[in-house]
């Protein structure tokens, strides 16, 4: 057999022209190799991880990528009844005075609250002999000290009196619910006292909501507490 030596020229100088040409278009042939469409040639950096070992990416990912960016995910919404709930007041009008001590003599705004509460004696905004008298009888039939001077024992019974629904507000109570709060209502709204939140109770309610121009509901929740304590008056 006879060999022939090729007219491209010689086998180590050809060698070495295609492993050059080849090592600069590594970029592209890695590419190719994905299926991906070509691409301008990568130029190694150097600290770069080589071409040959990047894992490729689906045109899928990238779509979700840029998809994400575009439309980030909406921050969660806060629960609507926790937020509701948080909002509801249990101040009265003696909320603010309830931290101030009252005795003969006193004067002022706080005095003008008291004397509201207690009724029967004259707004005048100073604690005199029949606004103490009224103080005392309160004490009295409430258990405490009859000393004639207001101090926070007082002025939590006084509210409890005249706002007596006021600790409830956060409390919801609907048709199929029981117990002395019920049967509270059902005095209120001169019901029998079942303790039972029936069907008569739930009318009652929805009939109080009308009048007082809110929604007929039948079920008591902050504003119907509110009423029920200017009922209560």
């Amino acid at each position: 057999m006879h060999l022939r030596r090729s007219r491209l020229g010689p086998g180590p100088a050809r060698t070495r022209s295609h492993l050059a040409g080849a090592a600069g278009t590594t970029g592209f042939l890695a590419v190719a190799a994905w299926g991906g469409a070509p691409v301008a040639p990568v130029r190694p950096v150097a600290g770069d991880v080589p071409v040959s070992a990047a894992v490729p990416v689906s045109a899928a990912t990238v779509a979700t990528v840029v998809t994400d960016a575009r439309h980030p995910a909406s921050p969660p919404r806060p629960d609507a009844h926790a937020a509701a709930a948080s909002t509801v007041s249990t101040a009265t009008a003696l909320t603010p005075h309830k931290a101030v001590v009252l005795g003969p003599g006193s004067r002022g705004e706080p005095v003008r609250a008291l004397q509201r509460a207690l009724g029967g004696v004259a707004v005048d905004g100073v604690l005199g002999p029949v606004t103490q008298a009224k103080i005392v009888a309160l004490q009295q039939v409430s258990g405490l000290p009859a000393t004639g001077v207001v101090t926070g024992p007082t002025w939590d019974v006084l509210e409890q009196r005249v706002y007596p629904f006021v600790s409830r507000r956060t409390t919801v109570l609907r048709p199929g619910d029981s117990g002395p709060v019920v049967a509270q209502v059902q005095r209120l709204l001169g019901l029998a006292a079942t303790g039972v939140y029936d069907d008569a109770t739930r009318e009652a309610v929805r009939r109080a909501q009308a009048r007082a121009g809110l929604a007929g509901t039948g079920v008591v929740a902050s504003r119907t507490w509110s009423l029920f304590d200017r009922l209560s008056a």
